[in-house]
This record gives C-alpha cells, structure tokens and sequence, in this order.
C-alpha cells in the first residue's frame, strides 16, 4: 500500500495546552493532510471538493469552540481574533466554489494557504489567548 503523502506533520509545539483546542486542531491538520494526499495522488475531483467542504464545516466547528472559549475570559483581542476566523472562513469559501466550478489550478494555492495560515495562527494568533483561558 502506497504511503499517505503529509503536508503538516503535527507535531508537539503546535500544541496550545488546551485539550479540546489541541484536539480540534489535530483534526484541522488530518483533513488538510487529506486534502494533500487527494491533490498529490491525483485523486477524483470530486474527492478534493468533498474534502475542501469538510474542511470548511470543521473550521466553522472549530472557530465557534474557541470564540465560545473568548466569551468566557477576559482576552482583550477577541473581536480582532473573531474577525481573522471570518476572513479565513470566507477565504476557504471562495476557494471551495472555485474548485467546485472545476478550476483545479486553485488545489495548489489553497494547500499552500492552509499549511502557511494554519501554522501561523495556532503558532502566532492562538497563543495570544492562552493567557486568558483556563487550560483543560
């Protein structure tokens, strides 16, 4: 059997402390890599706008998590963080439709979207709020 191919080997400093999130953010990271492997074995068109809609209904899952987290703490950058969350949904939209709409060349930019924005955020962004939030 061939080996799945990985964009993003998660790995422990991705980790926030935070369970749920971790977790949450583990499962973003399986279904970019799935998206990946789709892309790199040449998988089904299909298959990758299937894979790029899960993504978007995690993300929307996930993003309402941590905002739920923000209304019970004291983190002062929760609007600015509600407001990257919103434009990385949209973002992630816009790239679905087009893909849907049969444009494959967009499966390329949008990977490399995914593994610099993930990676930016949870290291960058996510971490702000540790500070204010009761780990779990």
């Amino acid at each position: 059997m061939e080996e799945k191919k990985i964009l993003i080997r998660w790995n422990s400093t991705y980790e926030l402390g935070h369970k749920e999130i971790d977790t949450q953010h583990q499962k973003l990271v399986d279904i970019i890599n799935d998206f990946y492997n789709a892309f790199a074995t040449a998988q089904a068109h299909n298959k990758i706008g299937d894979i790029i809609g899960e993504l978007v209904n995690y993300t929307i899952f996930h993003f309402t998590a941590e905002e739920e987290i923000f209304k019970n703490s004291s983190y002062p950058q929760t609007d600015e963080h509600i407001k990257t969350h919103k434009l990385f949904v949209d973002k992630l939209k816009v790239y679905h439709q087009e893909v849907k709409d049969g444009n494959m060349t967009t499966t390329y930019d949008l990977m490399t979207f995914l593994r610099d924005w993930l990676i930016q955020h949870i290291m960058g962004t996510d971490k702000t709020y540790l500070a204010y939030i009761k780990l779990g």
